[in-house]
């Protein structure tokens, strides 16, 4: 089913990273690159993670659904992997 929305997904991780990621899963949508984590930070989803030996800042994972006018209409917080394409399909479908 095409809805004819864009999908883009943001990350730290490096251009690199990003083109081997999409192209293990064949993504059919656009992966940004925010090693600064601009973005990232602009939307409050910093996190840091406790590492064995160091912390690690380091995005979480939610999904946004911005409208047409650029408002954030609904946000999916601690978005699963298993079932967040499901859960957002059938929040569009509403």
């Amino acid at each position: 089913m095409d809805l004819n929305i864009p999908v883009i997904g943001i990350s730290a991780d490096s251009e690199e990273s990003h083109k081997k990621f999409a192209a293990k899963f064949n993504l059919p949508f656009t992966l940004l690159c925010d090693p600064q984590m601009q973005a990232i930070k602009a939307f409050g989803v910093e996190k840091q993670y406790n590492l064995l030996i160091k912390k690690v800042k380091m995005a979480d994972r939610v999904t946004f659904i911005i409208n047409e006018e650029g408002i954030i209409e609904k946000v999916f917080e601690a978005a699963n992997f298993n079932t967040n394409a499901a859960d957002v399909l059938t929040y569009l479908k509403g």
